[in-house]
């Protein structure tokens, strides 16, 4: 009797949805632009200066990491970019001491 009562209490439980409501003073956020959105919907929940173009430093070497995880045999080697490639590269697309 009572594991089908545990059973039944857990099971109701998992179907309750739950919702996290958060006030937006009470964020602490420290970066100069953020988004966050619902990937199931799409609906955007907060937004701060989501629009603004920001250079995406972390991410890109993230990324660089991944990219040489999967693709390189030795981690010893040394990679050389030509003086042009480097070039190439725009600067930074925005100016942080605003």
């Amino acid at each position: 009797m009572k594991k089908t009562l545990l059973f039944f209490i857990i099971f109701f439980l998992i179907l309750i949805p739950t919702f996290v409501q958060a006030d937006e003073a009470e964020l602490n956020l420290y970066a100069p632009s953020s988004i966050l959105i619902d990937s199931k919907t799409g609906k955007v929940l907060y937004e701060n200066n989501a629009n603004e173009k920001m250079y995406p430093a972390s991410t890109t070497k993230i990324l660089t990491a991944i990219i040489v995880l999967e693709n390189c045999e030795n981690l010893q080697d040394t990679a050389v970019a030509s003086y042009q490639a480097v070039m190439d590269v725009p600067s930074r697309l925005c100016n942080y001491a605003n």
